[in-house]
């Protein structure tokens, strides 16, 4: 089944290296035009010229912080003047695990935590309420943002709240901009096999051991394996999916979610 993805315009933010990467290459493989953003440009033009060799020639990467107003509008210029409009945002950009800790709720740190939730919830937000025009005027679009499974489950409180804030901000974009043909969904990625992942397992074997137990494909989730779900978010034949949170990583042993 071919995505439509051919020729549109695609925003991935935290898009230098892990699942952010992952994505844009598949976009890209998917025949769209990527604007990768980080906030470094060093590994980010790297990044982009990996998607240019996978798919498409029409990659740019535009240093942005999504935490800063005018750095977002900037990124979202860009991609309008590059390209002509934005048809997807994809947003990613965050700490992974976030700053906050220790864990407890009890003795977490409020400043990390507000931190945490300014940058990952608010950042996407940010994000969303500068592509919302454009996609309007199209009558069309698809946001997808990237949360986690910890939205799930507890014991790392910042993190919980950010990820589960994450699927609110989501269900608040998918009923108000519906109406224009505009879609937004939640991904929770599991334990995936980035670089940073693949470095902590190989230190520590039993952590290796727990990750894979907790999958019900007793293996952690490749970062292109996310890709491929995303790319299907993307497309025009998602359409139905609107609203929604959907996790993928492999399946958590022994939750039922419904």
């Amino acid at each position: 089944m071919g995505l439509n993805l051919e020729g549109k315009s695609c925003i991935v933010t935290g898009a230098s290296a892990g699942i952010g990467l992952a994505i844009a290459v598949e976009l890209a493989r998917e025949g769209a035009r990527v604007v990768l953003a980080a906030r470094r440009p060093g590994p980010l033009e790297e990044a982009a010229e990996l998607v240019r060799s996978a798919g498409t020639s029409d990659a740019i990467a535009v240093p942005a912080d999504t935490s800063d107003h005018e750095s977002v509008g900037h990124l979202v210029a860009t991609t309008v003047e590059r390209f002509g409009t934005v048809d997807v945002l994809v947003n990613n950009a965050a700490v992974g695990g976030g700053r906050a800790r220790p864990a407890e709720a009890t003795a977490v740190n409020l400043s990390a935590v507000a931190e945490d939730f300014a940058e990952k919830v608010l950042g996407y937000l940010r994000c969303a309420q500068a592509v919302a025009p454009h996609m309007i005027t199209q009558r069309f679009g698809r946001i997808i943002n990237i949360a986690g499974t910890a939205a799930r489950t507890t014991g790392v409180v910042s993190s919980s709240i950010r990820q589960a804030s994450v699927s609110a901000l989501s269900k608040n974009l998918a009923d108000e901009l519906g109406p224009f043909g505009i879609t937004t969904t939640t991904l929770h990625p599991g334990p995936t096999r980035t670089a940073r992942v693949d470095e902590r397992i190989r230190a520590d074997d039993a952590l290796r051991q727990k990750l894979e137990a907790e999958s019900s494909l007793g293996r952690i989730v490749e970062p292109e394996e996310v890709g491929w779900v995303v790319a299907f978010l993307a497309s025009p034949k998602s359409v139905a999916i609107n609203g929604e949170t959907i996790t993928c990583g492999g399946g958590m042993r022994g939750f039922i979610d419904y």
